[in-house]
């Protein structure tokens, strides 16, 4: 197998969620929300959504995003952060 196969399922969702947690926990945790929502057929898939979220501390970050499943990841989108932390400690 080629390079390629070291990247599996799993390491490429903790690689996303990494990426997410640099921008801060509280947005990670808003992407996810919009991801699980959608993937539980809660929210339409397409609609523009305004997710709010946050760690143990309580909500700290708003986000716009256009909602997907995590099938669908690639049609993920988020329009704007509205707040979050100045810093990830």
């Amino acid at each position: 197998m080629g390079a390629m196969s070291v990247f599996t399922k799993e390491r490429t969702a903790a690689r996303i969620a990494d990426a997410f947690r640099r921008v801060s926990e509280g947005f990670k945790v808003v992407c996810e929300i919009c991801m699980i929502a959608t993937t539980q057929g809660y929210v339409r898939a397409g609609a523009k959504v305004l997710v709010i979220g946050g760690t143990h501390r309580g909500a700290d970050t708003a986000i716009v995003a256009t909602a997907a499943a995590f099938s669908d990841f690639t049609k993920f989108e988020v329009h704007e952060i509205l707040c979050k932390p100045y810093s990830r400690s």
